[in-house]
């Protein structure tokens, strides 16, 4: 999380290599807003302003965290099911016990759904969130992807 700066209930997200040049991310961690906003000449200009449920937000904060990293299933499941990234090992165990039994993607669904939610409605500040498969999801650009798909 070093790419944060904190002033009370905001915080400011510097995504260097996703958002254009002079840009910047400001989360309401209050009302589970994300505020896309572009600085020049010291005035800060709204670009694109997006209100997500509480678990939605929940759910995208560790993915932005986590950039340039991805963010792994486990801290995601953990975070939804029990509100917090601390009981990773547990949510870890629980995916493991799931594999075995056969009802991972049963045992995934209702978290995926959420972050399907988050997703699409993080695509109006021009990131997008890709999935990582069997390991989790990472903050890109539809341009960064377009780039790595094509020939």
């Amino acid at each position: 999380m070093d790419n944060t700066q904190q002033q009370g209930d905001v915080q400011r997200v510097e995504l260097a290599g996703l958002l254009p040049e002079g840009h910047s991310l400001a989360l309401n961690t209050v009302d589970s807003i994300a505020t896309l906003m572009r600085v020049t000449e010291g005035y800060a200009e709204v670009v694109s302003q997006v209100s997500y449920s509480h678990s939605e937000f929940l759910l995208l904060l560790p993915i932005l965290y986590s950039y340039p990293r991805h963010c792994p299933y486990e801290d995601l499941y953990a975070i939804y099911t029990w509100g917090t990234a601390e009981r990773r090992k547990e949510a870890q165990a629980v995916l493991e016990q799931a594999t075995e039994e056969g009802t991972y993607d049963d045992t995934m669904k209702p978290m995926r759904n959420m972050v399907s939610h988050a997703r699409f409605k993080t695509q109006r500040l021009g990131l997008e969130i890709a999935v990582m498969m069997h390991s989790g999801y990472i903050m890109t650009t539809s341009a960064a992807r377009q780039r790595k798909t094509s020939p």
